[in-house]
């Protein structure tokens, strides 16, 4: 299972001219058709980067039209079945947890939600934030087409 982080969604919506543009948007075509995830968090991060320059009703627009666009499932952490009081309590411990490995809060929320969701791959632009914090491959996008014989 491939995760896609936040910043290659940035990158293709809003820098352009941004010197990894083009092999974001190679990546980004590459894996178009094949089955991919992103978590909740990074699709409120990625409205809320955009937010500053769009109106109110292209920002609910673009949140609810981004798994269409993409073509990218969403993931949540994983409740099981818990109460919303048992549920908040064992998802603060898990991300407290992360975060003495030295993440931060957000990032710590997309790793917990990736490690409930048992996703193999992540794919992001910033890969020592995530890096030897969970057993996982991770990769720039460079590097994963590199990987896939892309480049």
């Amino acid at each position: 299972m491939l995760l896609i982080d936040s910043d290659v969604f940035v990158i293709d919506r809003r820098y352009r001219k941004d010197p990894k543009y083009e092999l974001n948007k190679n990546f980004l075509d590459f894996v178009h058709e094949k089955e991919k995830y992103t978590t909740i968090f990074n699709v409120l991060e990625i409205t809320g980067i955009l937010s500053y320059n769009l109106s109110t009703s292209d920002i609910e627009a673009f949140y609810y039209a981004f798994p269409n666009y993409y073509k990218i499932n969403i993931i949540c952490p994983a409740t099981n079945s818990l109460s919303a009081d048992s549920f908040m309590s064992k998802l603060t411990d898990d991300i407290c947890e992360i975060i003495k490995k030295k993440m931060n809060f957000g990032d710590a929320l997309i790793l917990k939600t990736a490690i409930d969701n048992h996703i193999e791959t992540y794919v992001g632009w910033n890969i020592r934030h995530f890096k030897g914090k969970a057993k996982m491959s991770f990769y720039t996008p460079a590097d994963y087409l590199e990987a896939h014989d892309k480049m």
